[in-house]
């Protein structure tokens, strides 16, 4: 019961994960927002071969974020390449001393274009939460899941004490961040009630006309 409990709760966390990316894909490849016919299918393809992993023994699977970055970079967001390089992928399974050359790329190269990708993912993230304006309850729910995801995932000790399945849940900080972003939206006040933040900075020139109209 706790495998099953700790399985259902990381497949609704990599459902969140799912929409997350095709909604960063769309919005940083094609420029506009994912459709419903998108975001279901996505979700089902990625339900379809977590179930058809699993008749191998094998590991549930998920959207990579890397791809978010790879989108905003290249502007590429074509099926047909994405299954190019799957093909490709397969052919460098099929002989490993081919796969053995990628590896042998330096960590240099790797890390500097690992840089760029996880940079423009998290632009890409940036852009899709900005464009709606924010109150106060937005910048909380933000400000809490993040924080909370990232301490989980900085300081693994601090899960000690609790159940290995608990622990498996928290320490990658996807679970709860993604559970309390939710809870959070839910619970949140009416929009009547919310406080936008409208900031209004005046420009240096009329400093002093205002300075001139209080006295």
């Amino acid at each position: 019961m706790a495998a099953l409990i700790a399985m259902g709760a990381m497949a609704i966390a990599t459902s969140v994960e799912t929409i997350g990316d095709l909604s960063a894909v769309t919005k940083s490849g094609a420029g506009r927002e994912v459709t419903k016919k998108e975001m279901s299918g996505g979700v089902i393809a990625d339900g379809v071969s977590t179930a058809f992993a699993s008749l191998f023994s094998a590991l549930p699977n998920t959207t990579f974020g890397q791809n978010v970055g790879l989108v905003a970079f290249t502007g590429v967001m074509s099926r047909h390449v994405v299954s190019i390089g799957a093909a490709f992928l397969v052919f460098l399974g099929l002989f490993p001393k081919l796969a053995t050359l990628i590896a042998l790329m330096p960590s240099s190269v790797i890390g500097g274009a690992a840089v760029v990708m996880f940079g423009m993912m998290l632009g890409a993230g940036i852009k899709l939460i900005a464009e709606n304006p924010l109150d106060r309850h937005d910048m909380l729910v933000i400000a809490v899941s993040i924080g909370v995801g990232q301490g989980f995932a900085a300081v693994p000790d601090s899960m000690a004490l609790m159940p290995e399945n608990i622990k498996v849940l928290l320490e990658t900080g996807i679970v709860p961040a993604a559970i309390l972003a939710v809870v959070m939206n839910l619970t949140r006040p009416k929009p009547d009630e919310g406080m936008p933040l409208d900031i209004d900075v005046p420009l240096p020139d009329s400093a002093p006309e205002e300075r001139r109209d209080r006295r």
